[in-house]
């Protein structure tokens, strides 16, 4: 019985056992839930603080995509974080704020320390200098897998460091530059705290002797006592003006007019004081005239034009630049005392009454001003000073700022901001107009090579009309965001030979070009600045009704930087287009470039805004003189290449080349099947095996089984843009990874980025832009297939 009981009492045992691990791990598990519902709570509350922050929080990886940004940082981009985080770094910021930017993460990376700086930072709403502060996360093996960044934006402190830095030298310098000595004391002991030159110079002492001395040791007059006493009067009453003398190193003695002003600093009371030196047996003619002098001097180093008049408007006096201001516009101003109005006849009556404002109230008039003088529009801002006596106003000190650089400047900014916000329109309507013409432009190809002479005649008709659609979106293209220009060396005096001969046929117009046979290059796009020329010929001959000659200058000039027009310093050819014609209104003038403006009977006004937008993206300037009944010179400012002494300029374009490829293979990668059908009829018309692919990664397949059964493709033609698919740019760094010599043409309606204006850099071979014809076709398989080679990289 005793065995038996002992053998039940196991199993009762080992399942108590069971029950304290089950009770043991259910404990566990409840301690767990515990930590990791704290865990959760920490992390909400982390990520709610990291979310509320106005401080800009991101984190990149090691491969340098982003992996966090914050709401505050992600207005700055104008996109939400999700919408950011996972893309690289680099992709979010200009160039050269995102190689300061690897540099200061690739240091955390590889120090594991923390790093902070203080740095500009460009977003597309905008920039701010930020101080920033990097700090490395590890992973559970201690290396550095993430940084985290906090920037703050202090751009109002930075800027108003700046401020107070600027205002300090400034001050400086009008300190260490006046013409009496000035001297800062402590007004308690008379110990000198600051002072200039001109205090230590009149004296005859060092600076650093100076600097020893206590003011009351060069005092004449007075004892020290006195010397404090005046001292106590200045701190009471707040200033004080008197004359006294003072003894230099040497002995002589010195007759002074002292001015004298209380400053409170921290609590603690000083004098400024200015010394005038007003020595000599004639003192007050002495005086006087140093007055003058110092007066003269003083208005001569500005660099505004100032000039003063008295209650009968005579000038009394006028500084240096307002003579040579003066001299710019044509007018001599060398004898004073004539009246302003005298001088400047063209004055409107209503700165007169400006003048009578002044002298009546003694108020300071600020105005600005427009004045049109010998053909020159010249914008003023004009300060109206009353030089007050015994309470009457006795002169006008007028300060004149030439403005006119500012105003233009201005101006072209609000026309470049016109033209960005219409092309952003007319680019997209011309980009999907483009693909539309490319389908019918080569489909009328195809179909007009096998059809009969009469049905031929009527589709070569529609050709030139869709090819006058195609020269219109090229027009919109050119100040919209596309269009960037594919530069080279230009020889501009061909150029503009055969564009007259375009824009003039069959007028009674003909052109008179003038071009030194040392002109240099043009750095530009050679058919888009065949479009300006030709726009500006064919605007110069509408002038001329009557027939005539349009005068069209080139030379080289060198611009320095900061000048009147607003590009760069540099090598550049001003081309000038001069015609004999009716004249622009001058109210007309500052509109001449904004698009659809018009004054022409039937005119789109798409010609000089498309010139303006082209010139523009050149870096260069475009710019219009015009007098009514006189004519207009446009002026052409673009960017030149100074040529070797040995280059000199072609006689004109080489013919295009065929490309003699007859039988060869060629894949053609596009989007839309209208297009795709349409160009692989003409391929075919030329003599190709065409096989087609509807996006990139169906190209890239189509080419690996090409080489893979030994009939690999000559050339492969790519569409740049296609939509939620493997584009043309990332579909050829593919295709060279099977092929380096892959020979390839880039194909767009619209430039995107910069690939087809430098498609060298990319790897392509060749530009076909859409819509295109055969010919057009022909010519960039040739340039394709000119050079077998690895491509550039």
């Amino acid at each position: 019985m005793q065995g038996k009981h002992a053998n039940e009492g196991e199993p009762a045992g080992a399942t108590g056992r069971a029950l304290d691990r089950v009770a043991e791990l259910e404990a566990q598990l409840a301690e767990e839930r515990r930590r990791a519902a704290e865990i959760a709570t920490r992390e909400a509350v982390y990520r709610s603080l990291l979310e509320a922050s106005h401080d800009l929080i991101f984190m990149v990886d090691r491969e340098d995509v982003v992996r966090y940004v914050n709401p505050a940082a992600a207005r700055l981009f104008g996109a939400a974080p999700e919408a950011l985080e996972g893309r690289r770094r680099a992709e979010l910021f200009p160039p050269e704020v995102s190689a300061h930017q690897a540099a200061s993460l690739r240091r955390v990376f590889e120090t594991g320390e923390s790093y902070s700086v203080d740095n500009w930072i460009v977003f597309p709403t905008g920039r701010l200098w930020a101080n920033s502060r990097l700090v490395p996360l590890r992973g559970p093996s201690g290396e550095v897998e993430f940084v985290l960044g906090f920037s703050r934006d202090i751009t109002e402190r930075k800027l108003a460091t700046e401020a107070l830095a600027e205002s300090e030298e400034r001050y400086r310098a009008l300190f260490e530059q006046a013409a009496d000595a000035v001297v800062l004391f402590d007004a308690a002991t008379g110990a000198i705290v600051d002072f200039n030159d001109r205090a230590h110079e009149n004296l005859g002492y060092t600076r650093e002797e100076f600097a020893r001395l206590p003011l009351h040791e060069f005092e004449v007059l007075g004892s020290p006592e006195e010397f404090l006493r005046r001292c106590d009067k200045v701190v009471r009453e707040g200033h004080d003006f008197f004359c006294t003398r003072q003894r230099g190193k040497n002995g002589e003695v010195h007759d002074v007019q002292v001015r004298c002003r209380h400053i409170a600093i921290r609590g603690r009371d000083y004098i400024l004081s200015i010394w005038r030196d007003v020595t000599d047996q004639k003192r007050a003619e002495d005086a006087l005239r140093l007055s003058e002098l110092q007066y003269r001097s003083t208005l001569d180093s500005f660099g505004d034009a100032i000039h003063v008049v008295d209650r009968d408007f005579r000038l009394v006096l006028i500084n240096r630049r307002f003579k040579e201001w003066g001299r710019e516009l044509g007018i001599a101003l060398e004898a004073e005392r004539r009246t302003l109005f005298e001088v400047f006849p063209f004055l409107p009556e209503a700165v007169c009454k400006e003048y009578r404002h002044v002298f009546e109230t003694g108020e300071t008039l600020v105005t600005e001003e427009s004045t049109r003088v010998g053909g020159q529009e010249v914008f003023t801002e004009t300060r109206k000073i009353p030089v007050i006596e015994d309470g009457v106003v006795v002169r006008v000190v007028t300060v004149v700022r030439d403005v006119t650089v500012r105003r233009k400047l201005e101006q072209e900014m609000l026309k470049a901001q016109k033209l960005e916000s219409i092309g952003l329109l007319a680019g997209g309507i011309a980009h999907d107009f483009n693909n539309l013409l490319a389908g019918v432009l080569t489909n009328l190809g195809v179909a007009r090579r096998s059809a009969g002479a009469k049905r031929a005649r009527a589709l070569a008709e529609a050709e030139r009309a869709a090819e006058r659609a195609r020269d219109l979106t090229q027009r919109l293209l050119t100040f919209s965001g596309g269009g960037a220009p594919i530069r080279s060396r230009v020889h501009l005096a061909p150029l503009i030979r055969e564009a007259a001969e375009l824009a003039l046929a069959g007028s009674d117009v003909r052109c008179d070009l003038h071009a030194p046979d040392d002109l240099w290059p043009a750095h530009a796009d050679a058919g888009q600045i065949a479009q300006v020329v030709q726009n500006l010929l064919v605007n110069a001959r509408q002038a001329m009704p009557q027939g005539g000659t349009i005068e069209v200058r080139a030379e080289n000039v060198r611009l320095r930087p900061g000048g009147p027009l607003p590009v760069e310093g540099g090598p550049y050819v001003c081309l000038c287009v001069r015609d004999h014609g009716v004249g622009i209104p001058t109210e007309c003038q500052a509109r001449v470039f904004d698009p659809f403006f018009t004054t022409k009977q039937g005119g789109l006004g798409l010609g000089l805004a498309a010139s303006y937008s082209i010139v523009r993206k050149h870096g260069g300037h475009i710019g219009v003189e015009s007098q009514l009944g006189r004519g207009s010179t446009f002026s052409v400012y673009l960017p030149a290449v100074e040529p070797a002494p040995a280059e000199t300029a072609p006689a004109g374009h080489p013919p295009a080349e065929r490309s003699g490829r007859s039988g060869g293979r060629v894949l053609l990668m596009d989007d839309d099947a209208i297009i795709r059908r349409g160009a692989a009829g003409l391929l075919r018309d030329l003599g190709y095996q065409v096989a087609c692919a509807a996006n990139g990664a169906e190209a890239v397949e189509l080419y690996a089984k090409a080489r893979e059964a030994g009939q690999p493709f000559d050339v492969v033609i790519l569409d740049l843009l296609a939509p939620r698919a493997m584009n043309g740019d990332e579909c050829l760094r593919a295709l060279r990874k099977l092929d380096p010599e892959v020979a390839a043409v880039a194909c767009s309606g619209y430039s995107e980025g910069t690939v087809l204006a430098d498609f060298r850099d990319h790897g392509f071979r060749a530009v076909l832009r859409k819509p295109f014809t055969l010919e057009e076709l022909d010519a960039a398989l040739a340039q394709a297939l000119a050079a077998r080679g690895p491509a550039p990289r």
